[in-house]
């Protein structure tokens, strides 16, 4: 009897072992005693509702505003109180936390949701 199948079957096991180890640990690769390496995608982008979160928490930082308050369609300026220093501390913030330039034009982005996809269309690969 042909012992290929049982390779395989182990091969499988030690893959499926290594995906979890690096579900668990967060690693970029991982490898096991049988020679198996495994390579996971380190960098997942953000959803919007993640992005949401961590606006949120940055404006609760720089300005005083409650969670309740922050949502999609909030205006920095009329809703939420940020004047001009308050919104590019905001950007530092945010620019620091997601490692990429916010470009923008003053008046650009003038609510929380704008600038949700702003960063989720520009987030790094």
């Amino acid at each position: 009897m042909s012992t290929w199948p049982y390779k395989v079957v182990s091969a499988l096991i030690v893959a499926m072992a290594a995906v979890s180890m690096l579900a668990a640990t967060g690693s970029a690769s991982a490898s096991s005693d049988h020679g198996v390496v495994l390579i996971a995608e380190q960098a997942q982008q953000d959803t919007p509702a993640q992005i949401l979160r961590t606006v949120c928490s940055a404006l609760m930082e720089v300005h005083d505003i409650s969670g309740l308050e922050c949502r999609p369609n909030a205006y920095f300026a009329d809703d939420l109180g940020l004047d001009d220093l308050d919104q590019v501390r905001l950007i530092q913030h945010l620019e620091s936390y997601y490692e990429m330039k916010i470009q923008y034009e003053i008046g650009e982005l003038l609510t929380v949701g704008e600038l949700v996809n702003y960063i989720y269309e520009h987030q790094p690969q």
